[in-house]
């Protein structure tokens, strides 16, 4: 058991330190940016540009964010620091991490394959930016991801390994159950219109709104993952499958609520500033990225809640205080 134990440590230092190593050429660049170098960019002027500097501001924060929380989980610190302070980071970060992760292999795979580009030479910013950003955020939500797991298997085992039919119901339960219901509904709706939008459909979209294989794609991997987290998150306040552990569906929640949640606030920022080819033209999208806000938030603070009530319970039962019959984790 300790040899595993250190083993683990050693993964989880070696991904932690590979999720700041992949993180420092991105904050890099951003912080030239912010600075004023226009390097990558083929449009100089654009460095300047309001939005551009406040998007480079806010994207460079979250940034080093990433790398605070990553030190976090690497070493034993971390465990001291308060729930909340690394784990709403962490959602949205994984909200945010994770598509990309999951598009942009396939998207490149798909441009060898094809001989297309992705990116035009000839657009504001260099095609080498895309591909060194995109590549260090692909490693980055590797890493990242490892060693949160990792940290949190050392820092709540026990509650990630209880069945989702122990414990007694929680004093929220009964609202948990209804504002899930009512965020499953919405976040249903946000991802079936990804997924309509990934099988071609232009139905909600604004003339003349750039869509290709990549942001096909890339709606196909929203709307799954804004499924999942549906999926994740009624199976837990409904206790369905009672055997199963918490991890399963808690990791489907988390990454769909995340997601959902992470990636309508970046697009609200981007519609609301006309970032988006066609995005000021009309269409579903100022609408769709709100309700996607919405709907990831519901589903994240109904996890929260969740989350706090069987913590308790869990710890109750860690440290061999009395519980009602049958409502223990583990019963």
């Amino acid at each position: 058991m300790a040899d595993r134990t250190r083993r683990l440590r050693i993964v989880r230092l070696v991904a932690g330190y590979v999720a700041i190593a992949a993180a420092i050429p991105y904050l890099t660049l951003k912080i030239l940016w912010i600075a004023g170098n226009p390097i990558g960019f083929n449009d100089k002027a654009l460095v300047t540009a309001p939005l551009m500097v406040g998007g480079n501001v806010l994207t460079a924060c979250l940034d080093a964010v990433a790398v605070v929380v990553a030190l976090a989980f690497t070493y034993r610190w971390g465990r001291r620091v308060p729930a909340w302070l690394v784990l709403l980071p962490m959602w949205v970060g994984t909200g945010l991490l994770t598509p990309i992760a999951l598009d942009v292999p396939v998207v490149a795979a798909h441009s060898l394959l094809t001989g297309t580009r992705v990116v035009d030479a000839s657009g504001p910013v260099a095609p080498w930016v895309y591909k060194m950003v995109y590549t260090g955020f692909t490693v980055e939500a590797a890493a990242l991801l490892t060693a949160f797991v990792l940290y949190a298997y050392d820092r709540w085992g026990v509650l990630l390994r209880t069945r989702l039919a122990d414990g007694a119901a929680g004093a929220t339960e009964a609202v948990q159950r209804l504002v899930a219901t009512g965020a499953a509904l919405l976040a249903g709706a946000v991802g079936a219109l990804h997924l309509f939008w990934a099988a071609g459909g232009t139905v909600g979209l604004p003339a003349g709104y750039g869509h290709g294989f990549a942001g096909r794609f890339l709606d196909g991997v929203y709307g799954l993952l804004t499924l999942a987290g549906v999926v994740g998150m009624v199976w837990m306040v409904y206790r369905l499958r009672g055997r199963t552990p918490l991890w399963v569906p808690l990791g489907l929640a988390w990454l769909g609520a995340g997601s959902t949640f992470g990636f309508g606030l970046w697009h609200m920022f981007l519609v609301l500033g006309h970032a988006l080819p066609g995005a000021g033209t009309g269409g579903l999208l100022p609408v769709h990225a709100f309700a996607k806000v919405l709907a990831g938030l519901l589903l994240g603070t109904v996890g929260a809640f969740l989350l706090a009530e069987r913590d308790a319970s869990a710890l109750l039962v860690e440290r061999g205080a009395p519980v009602a019959a049958g409502s223990g984790p583990g019963r």
